[in-house]
């Protein structure tokens, strides 16, 4: 803008700019376009063509007439797909399992689906899909017509590991009422104790170290024992359950012994930990319940404890109620 005074007039000129020309997109980009919208077209016609891929759009929407006529017309049962946005590797039961249509699921199973079909990819069942869906109904269900509730993926985690990383308390309980391994340990070195621990879920916390889960190992995530972790959560309720159940303190020494009286910290479950560690070794009842727990091995704890045939009083001891 340009501004002229002349007396007492002022004269502004102001300079207007060109519009940009805008750039014709070049003959390679075009023609590299239209390729890709073709190349899409295809890949789309080819899907809605293919059996394969419409069983699992049915699955999807939950269309079990269209699942039934699909496999009545040859599509396998035990088929696999590989999408990788919603369920990549999973087969038709895993599949209708993840997305809890039960009557997809219940058709499957009744026409002789395998319940325990272990997928090309990563080596999960239907069960481990019901869990990554958080799908309770569908994982009682495969697991009462025979699920392997202790099957290991690609990753070395179980059914149970996948439902404590969901946080469903219900689905946990059932698998371990059916016989889950609950001192298994993933290829990152985590049990279901851990994980329960790094979401800080008290209630899921307390159910698996009822259940039998002591680990004391480091594990990749969280970088801590599961004593280091609820300890710096300060949560006395759940480390007084730890420690009763028979917690090894070896891993923990280090950081344990830093804990010497005086502490002068306003962590009042660290105190707790530093006086246990100087109370060792465990008094003979607490040995004695050490134990008889250890002895179960973490499969179906609570229920092989409560038919010992033991008073009432003792029988309560060992499966840490009245703490």
């Amino acid at each position: 803008m340009l501004q002229l005074n002349t007396g007492t007039h002022r004269t502004v000129f102001t300079k207007t700019k060109k519009p940009k020309k805008q750039k014709k997109p070049r003959k390679e980009q075009t023609s590299a376009c239209k390729r890709h919208i073709s190349d899409c077209t295809i890949s789309i016609t080819e899907r809605r063509e293919d059996p394969c891929s419409l069983i699992f759009d049915a699955i999807f929407y939950g269309n079990k007439n269209e699942v039934q006529q699909l496999i009545s017309g040859g599509v396998d049962k035990n088929v696999v797909t590989h999408r990788h946005v919603r369920w990549d590797g999973a087969s038709a039961l895993g599949a209708a399992a993840y997305e809890g249509h039960m009557d997809i699921v219940r058709y499957l199973v009744d026409i002789g689906t395998l319940v325990n079909f272990c997928d090309p990819c990563q080596r999960r069942t239907p069960l481990h899909w019901a869990c990554l869906g958080n799908q309770y109904q569908a994982a009682a269900y495969l697991i009462k017509h025979g699920a392997d509730v202790n099957h290991r993926d690609l990753e070395q985690t179980t059914p149970l590991l996948r439902a404590a990383l969901g946080r469903n308390i219900d689905l946990v309980k059932c698998l371990i009422e059916n016989g889950a391994d609950v001192r298994h340990i993933d290829i990152l070195g985590c049990s279901v104790l851990h994980y329960a621990c790094v979401h800080g879920d008290k209630k899921l916390i307390n159910t698996v170290i009822r259940a039998g889960c002591i680990s004391n190992n480091v594990a990749v995530i969280g970088k801590a024992t599961p004593l280091q972790t609820l300890s710096k959560q300060n949560d006395r309720e759940n480390v007084s359950q730890l420690l009763a159940a028979g917690y090894n303190l070896e891993n923990d020494q280090n950081w344990v012994d830093s804990l010497s009286p005086p502490i002068t910290c306003s962590n009042p479950t660290l105190e707790y930990v530093g006086r246990f560690a100087k109370t060792r070794p465990l008094s003979l009842k607490g040995l004695c319940r050490k134990t008889i727990r250890n002895e179960m091995r973490g499969v179906k704890v609570e229920q092989r404890l409560n038919t010992i045939p033991c008073p009432a009083l003792i029988r309560q001891y060992l499966v840490l109620d009245h703490l």
